[in-house]
């Protein structure tokens, strides 16, 4: 899934809101973000007001904004600082390397109108850290949606798919940026998944089998011998797979032997030795929406991250191999997404709009601590989520859409 989110906004609209002079009710959103600092952090907001058939709302009031502050998450919020008419706020004396959690209430006149979501940071006396911009392309005739592991080569859609034709497929080509030469070519669904060498990708593609539509098969393409081999079974549904570190493995989400739930299953590269490592788990993918998983580096577990919308299971999650049994690593409040575990397995990097923006976070696996390494401030409005992959245990790399909107491949040490 491809969309973009510059902040994170609340709409509260209900029979309570402010109108136009016709009456038709006026949305009310804050556009909210918050960049750490040493022993401070920043708060970026705007109210908007807009009429979804006018396009303008009229002010009742002046526009002032309250900022709330809590030192623990779910905690109630203390009200730290009102009457600002900026758009930013500077919050000081805070504690290094500890979480806080802020909230901004936009006040018109004497009353509030909409307040923004939870934003968290971690102040720290190191700084962001300052990207390493590789590649850059502002021409979207040619739409990019993945960069290989070693900074070498792209992947990109290079023609119109037929949204009413689900066997009408993506024509993906893969080019060396170094030379601009067409490495290699061939039609499947989004999104690929790079081994960690860069040398194989793996596809996805949406097929028919007897009376069964919309089965997605894997495929494995070997970039270096150019050849692909499907590696999952009809009539099975495989929704999603991934490489483990060392290539030898492929990790799967798939309906084998019990159609309408999907499970974790395990195979060898070439297809071989399939295993349902998860057969208790049996979701319903019409309740819960898989969105990223990553191998440890000893192969022997799975981060997963989960949204489910019956309440079962939320957030990203450590799965062993062996038992099956699930723990949760990063609470499903953090919306976090697309895990990313580092080549030593101590840092855990995923997607996460704490911040306000759509920013990579890091989790310290053995500390617990949280800290950001991006933000719109830095020059990123969009992170793309399959794009985030570690170089060595210091460094990521990752796609983004950077705030003049062109394409670029930034590395991070952090």
């Amino acid at each position: 899934m491809r969309y973009s989110l510059l902040f994170t906004f609340l709409i509260l609209c209900s029979s309570s809101c402010q109108k136009d002079t016709l009456g038709f009710p006026c949305t009310q959103y804050i556009f909210s973000n918050i960049v750490p600092g040493n022993g401070q952090a920043t708060l970026y907001f705007q109210l908007y007001l807009y009429n979804n058939i006018k396009g303008d709302c009229p002010l009742d009031g002046s526009i002032t904004y309250v900022v709330y502050q809590s030192e623990k998450e779910g905690d109630p919020m203390v009200e730290i600082a009102e009457g600002i008419t900026a758009d930013s706020f500077v919050v000081k004396n805070l504690k290094n390397n500890q979480p806080y959690y802020f909230k901004i209430t936009a006040r018109m006149g004497r009353n509030d109108a909409t307040s923004s979501e939870i934003l968290a940071t971690t102040p720290s006396q190191t700084p962001l850290p300052t990207p390493e911009i590789i590649f850059r392309q502002t021409n979207f005739f040619q739409y990019p949606f993945s960069f290989a592991p070693d900074g070498r080569s792209l992947a990109y859609q290079s023609a119109t798919v037929d949204p009413s034709n689900i066997y009408s497929f993506h024509d993906i080509s893969i080019r060396d940026i170094n030379t601009d030469t067409t490495i290699y070519k061939t039609k499947y669904d989004l999104p690929i998944i790079w081994s960690s060498d860069s040398k194989k990708v793996l596809l996805r593609r949406t097929e028919s089998s007897g009376d069964q539509y919309n089965i997605s098969q894997i495929y494995s393409a070997d970039l270096t011998q150019k050849f692909e081999t499907r590696v999952t079974d009809v009539p099975w549904d495989n929704v999603s797979a991934q490489f483990s570190q060392d290539g030898q493995d492929i990790a799967y989400f798939s309906n084998q032997g019990q159609i309408g739930y999907y499970s974790f299953w395990r195979m060898k590269s070439d297809g071989t030795q399939k295993s349902n490592i998860t057969p208790n788990l049996r979701l319903d993918l019409n309740s819960n929406t898989l969105l990223g998983m990553s191998w440890s580096p000893d192969k022997s577990s799975l981060y997963a991250a989960f949204f489910s919308n019956n309440n079962g299971l939320n957030g990203i999650l450590n799965i062993d191999i062996a038992t099956g049994k699930t723990t949760k690593i990063v609470d499903p409040s953090w919306n976090g997404t697309f895990p990313v575990i580092s080549p030593d397995g101590k840092q855990l990097a995923f997607l996460s709009n704490k911040s306000g923006n759509r920013d990579i976070w890091i989790f310290n696996i053995e500390s617990g601590t949280y800290r950001p390494v991006t933000s719109i401030q830095s020059g990123f409005r969009y992170i793309y989520e399959y794009d985030i992959h570690w170089s060595d245990k210091e460094h990521l790399i990752f796609a983004a859409v950077n705030t003049n909107s062109s394409f670029c491949v930034a590395k991070i040490k952090i």
